[in-house]
């Protein structure tokens, strides 16, 4: 009897130690879908502050260009309608036929001569008004003012400009034979050798019509 108690007990202890191993098991097994539950969440939340960067950054690129924009329309005078800066404003060579996009239509249209601005503008609502943001009063610039310094050339005897890097030519004095070799000798052989040189009276005439006086 004794033998069959201690066994019977030893059964129980090796049970006991089953249960034991089998809760410790199961406590590993559940640490372990904790630390995978917190490594995800971590991840999600890693993944949610990069989204959130992101839009933050898109935001802001957005707020650039918007601005850009606004500073590209303004420049170019779009708020006004106009494809042109009212503050520069289109003159008739800008739009000739041999300019790109120009035509002789478009040149007719504009007029002869434009002034250029000569003082401070601003912008004001929709256009650009010649008077100043504080003072409210027309600002002149006297250094946009174009100005031509023409000296007197009243008995100044004028001799064109001659590069000294230009070479010596020499040339003889032309002759009236050098003349009439260089402007009428051709042609008179061409016609000569057509049969087609006729004579009238005083001149000679010819294939194409032309009359050379035998006088000159």
């Amino acid at each position: 009897m004794t033998f069959v108690m201690m066994r019977f007990v030893l059964m129980i202890f090796v049970l006991m130690r089953f249960v034991l191993m089998t809760f410790v098991l199961m406590r590993f097994v559940l640490m372990t879908f904790v630390l995978m539950r917190f490594v995800l969440m971590t991840f999600v939340l890693m993944r949610f502050v990069l989204m959130t960067f992101v839009l933050m950054r898109f935001v802001l690129m957005t707020f650039v260009l918007m601005r850009l924009g606004v500073q590209v329309h303004a420049f170019c005078g779009a708020k006004t309608g106009k494809p042109w800066d009212e503050r520069f404003p289109v003159r008739k060579e800008d739009v000739t036929p041999d300019k790109k996009g120009g035509s002789r239509k478009m040149a007719q249209v504009l007029p002869e001569n434009i002034v250029a601005p000569t003082g401070v503008y601003h912008r004001a609502g929709k256009g650009w008004e010649p008077l100043h943001r504080v003072t409210k009063k027309y600002i002149h610039v006297p250094e946009m003012v174009p100005e031509f310094v023409v000296p007197d050339l009243t008995g100044f005897e004028l001799k064109p400009y001659v590069s000294y890097k230009a070479r010596e030519i020499t040339q003889l004095p032309l002759t009236p034979q050098d003349i009439f070799k260089n402007v009428y000798a051709e042609e008179i052989k061409s016609s000569f050798e057509k049969g087609e040189l006729k004579i009238d009276d005083n001149n000679i005439v010819l294939a194409n019509g032309k009359k050379i006086s035998i006088d000159q």
